[in-house]
């Protein structure tokens, strides 16, 4: 490794609690000097963040390309990370900074899985054609974004898991004070894509008196959520104040039609909860394992989603729990230390092919 610090420069998209928590990790690192250009929070998602001040955090709203141009180049980057290829500027700002320092190593952040669409063959054609040059890594978050990595020219050996990592110290606080309750909880944005309306319609299929449904959230359904009386709704909560919710027990469910990866799973598996997942959730695969902390569903099958959650809910209590436990244990297969871990591993790989 170098003497003196090297500059990381992420071009960012939006800012998430989850991204800020393993930055802070890095940022505990003596030998490295962190920028962060990024967009704007999304209104769907209005996170309180707190932003440490020994990271340089620049908004890409108050800056022109040119000004972007010259900020990398003041910086003189080391490593830069660059969420996907959807923003044009972060390219060709990447694009011009490598022409000139050839040494410098660029990450790719990748959370599609290949689904072997046309669209996605294309675009992984041009991506090879027009792109792959200026990117030397892929950092992704499971096997099916490996497998697009693949698709998009990148050898294996350049190819990082565990992009994403829940911020698991705070939603372990919640275990250590967990109850048990009959809750099913579901958390994240209230939109068509995630599956809410069918669940809603599921559970009222159920006609439970035992069990309640929560949900967590904001997003063009809100409206059609909260008119629903027999649903507790809570709207959108701060990270930081999740674990109060999640101390009172009870499942999580996520029946998404469409999750490339999802840290919501991780964050209610740190916390300790039993799961049912859609088997179009990503990180059902480090998550969730059949029948030892939960179920998953086939998307699309009919009744599968009422069925499973009645399978579930007619569990035993202390089999909930052991599942709990499973789930708590299983978090800590990623964590924003080793998250950390993994670019100081780029850093190394890269430091020696330079020497």
């Amino acid at each position: 490794m170098p003497n003196k610090p090297l500059d990381i420069l992420f071009l960012f998209s939006e800012l998430s609690y989850y991204f800020l928590s393993s930055l802070t990790g890095l940022s505990n690192k003596d030998s490295l000097n962190i920028h962060v250009i990024h967009w704007p929070v999304n209104s769907d998602a209005p996170f309180k963040l707190k932003l440490s001040s020994s990271i340089n955090f620049y908004p890409k709203s108050d800056l022109s390309i040119s000004e972007i141009e010259e900020l990398t180049l003041s910086i003189s980057p080391s490593i830069i990370f660059t969420s996907g290829w959807i923003d044009k500027d972060y390219i060709k700002v990447l694009k011009a900074y490598k022409k000139n320092n050839t040494q410098c190593t660029s990450i790719i952040g990748l959370d599609n899985p290949w689904r072997g669409t046309i669209k996605q063959k294309l675009s992984s054609i041009a991506f090879k054609r027009t792109l792959k040059n200026s990117f030397d890594y892929a950092w992704v978050p499971g096997d099916k974004q490996v497998s697009f990595a693949q698709k998009l020219g990148f050898n294996p050996k350049y190819i990082k898991k565990g992009f994403y990592s829940a911020d698991v110290i705070n939603f372990s606080k919640a275990y250590e004070k967990k109850t048990h309750s009959k809750r099913l909880i579901f958390a994240g944005r209230y939109a068509p894509e995630k599956g809410i309306l069918e669940l809603l319609q599921a559970f009222k299929n159920l006609e439970t008196a035992d069990w309640e449904l929560h949900c967590i959230g904001t997003g063009p359904l809100s409206a059609q959520i909260q008119e629903i009386p027999s649903v507790k709704h809570y709207g959108f909560v701060q990270p930081a104040d999740l674990p109060n919710i999640m101390q009172e027990g009870g499942v999580f469910i996520l029946p998404s039609k469409f999750e490339p990866w999802g840290v919501v799973v991780h964050e209610f598996a740190a916390a300790g909860f039993p799961m049912v997942l859609s088997d179009q959730v990503g990180s059902a695969e480090v998550f969730l394992e059949e029948g030892l902390n939960g179920f998953t569903f086939s998307w699309g099958k009919e009744n599968d989603l009422e069925n499973t959650l009645q399978r579930i809910m007619n569990l035993p209590e202390d089999q909930l729990i052991e599942m709990g436990k499973k789930s708590h244990e299983f978090a800590q297969r990623i964590t924003p230390e080793l998250w950390a871990n993994t670019l100081m591993e780029i850093i190394e790989e890269s430091s020696n092919v330079r020497n």
